[in-house]
């Protein structure tokens, strides 16, 4: 399990843009072999302990699905982008995404996801940061094409 509180930091601090956050948060991933994915929730995720007294940390799913036989689901989305702004959330977390969850496109959605890190950050701050990051992003793109 990772935590990202060093690199938020930088990013806080200004030493450190959200492009290159991401950047190593995917690094890390594909040198583990899987892909991310974020959830969100009003509700903080404690570790537990499964039957074999290992350490897990997991979102389980709440959301009966009739996609899917109205079994509970847990829901994520590969893109930060997708989450939804206008929900009340606290806490995002970074999933391990499978190919074998099921998705509409935007959104995968599995019985429960394996939680590889929760970002510890404001979710209105970051929203607010990603904001700002796009719009530099798109700002100097364009300041480049014109010269």
């Amino acid at each position: 399990m990772i935590y990202f509180k060093n690199q938020l930091e930088e990013i806080n601090s200004g030493t450190m843009s959200v492009d290159q956050f991401v950047e190593e948060l995917l690094e890390f991933a594909n040198a583990n072999g899987f892909t991310i994915g974020f959830h969100m929730t009003s509700q903080a995720i404690s570790k537990g302990l499964n039957r074999d007294k290992r350490v897990t940390w997991e979102v389980k799913g709440t959301q009966k699905d009739h996609r899917d036989g109205d079994i509970t689901m847990a829901y994520y989305s590969k893109h930060y982008r997708h989450l939804y702004a206008h929900k009340p959330y606290k806490y995002i977390y970074v999933v391990r995404s499978a190919d074998a969850h099921r998705t509409d496109g935007n959104w995968f959605r599995a019985p429960s996801l394996s939680i590889v890190s929760e970002i510890p950050i404001d979710a209105s701050t970051l929203q607010q940061r990603m904001e700002e990051e796009v719009k530099n992003s798109l700002k100097q793109k364009k300041e480049e094409h014109a010269t």
